[in-house]
């Protein structure tokens, strides 16, 4: 199941839409004394700091999404055009709530990320054809 549902990205984005409206109300400051690992977890009230995805995350969503710039198409793989740089984009910002979660990450290059920037958007319904 979870391998269908990571391979939809649109689907991915209306569930991180659904949990930002929950998660953009956490008050980091009712967690109390015994919970200080979570604050720190935190840049203010409802917004997550930003952090690395790990190695296994960035695989995932790199073989997600065929080593190709979800906006644009671009091959981000290194082997055609060393350049390209990729980009692992939160479909639903931080500063809009946004997890830092795999399902919440997408592939972009960096033209694509840069004019993104904190705004939420459609992701690209390309997908691989199976049949």
């Amino acid at each position: 199941m979870f391998f269908v549902m990571f391979s939809n990205r649109i689907a991915l984005a209306n569930l991180n839409k659904f949990l930002a409206i929950y998660f953009r109300e956490v008050d980091p400051d009712h967690f109390g004394e015994d919970n200080k690992e979570l604050v720190r977890l935190f840049e203010r009230d409802g917004e997550l700091k930003r952090v690395r995805p790990p190695v296994w995350a960035r695989k995932a969503v790199f073989y997600r999404d065929r080593g190709r710039c979800t906006g644009c198409g671009v091959n981000l793989s290194g082997l055609i055009d060393t350049f390209d740089v990729a980009h692992y984009d939160h479909m639903m910002p931080l500063s809009r709530g946004g997890l830092n979660d795999v399902t919440n990450l997408q592939l972009l290059c960096e033209r694509c990320n840069k004019r993104k920037g904190d705004r939420v958007t459609v992701p690209s319904n390309r997908y691989r054809r199976w049949y």
